[in-house]
């Protein structure tokens, strides 16, 4: 699991002297080897505008990893969604929608992306009411194995993160397959219990906002009763493992 990678077409862009292309060859060169079955990147894939050549600098970076499995995509703040999803496509992708939604049946778990985009150059996000009917509608549908959301905006930011995150918490808590949202944007790795909902909030491979934060990814093993998450640096590679179990 990815997310903030902040790639650009220029590759000596660096944020407080960590160059972001840097970062993410190490990652890749990290995933090596490791089997993964496929890959999430959760927003901000681009560097600040989601310009057409920062998604062609991504995908000459990243899309080699579409060969061990799906590369699901899903739009930050930092994003141009028809860019993105010009640059990056997956079957599984729903590109018929004003938003994109993407769900991929990883066997144990079902792994839903949500599109929390709004107009650019808007830090803040917004899943809105079309998007959150179709995933009632699709929860309603599939009750039998647990569920993930991704989603790049935090739940706990009123200013700057998800606007609608009290509406999208009320209808996961009501719906018990839920088991886990994944946030990003924060650019630090943290999980907490929510009312019985883990919220983990994943890492940025391009860089930190604080000194002595470490930035990387996270590799995720789930089962049906929660998930295994080992951080990896990527300066200092694989940190201590994680072993969360589902609430509900």
């Amino acid at each position: 699991m990815l997310a903030d990678t902040h790639l650009s077409a220029d590759a000596a862009a660096q944020y407080e002297g960590i160059r972001t292309a840097a970062a993410a060859e190490r990652t890749v060169q990290q995933l090596k080897g490791r089997g993964i079955e496929g890959t999430i990147i959760n927003g901000d894939i681009a560097w600040m505008r989601g310009l057409p050549e920062d998604y062609a600098a991504a995908e000459a970076l990243l899309g080699a990893l579409a060969d061990h499995g799906p590369l699901i995509t899903l739009p930050g703040n930092h994003d141009n969604r028809a860019n993105l999803c010009s640059a990056f496509s997956d079957p599984h992708m729903d590109h018929g929608a004003a938003k994109v939604m993407t769900v991929v049946d990883a066997g144990v778990v079902r792994l839903v992306c949500l599109d929390s985009l709004r107009p650019k150059e808007v830090v803040s996000g917004r899943l809105e009411r079309p998007q959150l009917t179709w995933l009632a509608d699709w929860l309603a549908a599939h009750a039998d194995k647990p569920v993930v959301l991704f989603v790049h905006h935090p739940l706990d930011d009123a200013e700057n993160g998800l606007l609608d995150a009290p509406e999208l918490l009320d209808l996961a808590e009501g719906r018990p397959q839920v088991k886990a949202i994944f946030t990003a944007h924060d650019h630090v790795f943290s999980h907490r219990n929510e009312n019985g909902l883990l919220v983990v909030t994943q890492p940025a491979v391009g860089f930190p906002f604080e000194p002595n934060v470490m930035h990387g990814w996270l590799e995720a093993e789930f089962t049906p009763r929660g998930v295994s998450l080992t951080p990896w640096s990527s300066s200092q590679g694989p940190q201590n493992v994680v072993r969360l179990t589902w609430s509900r």
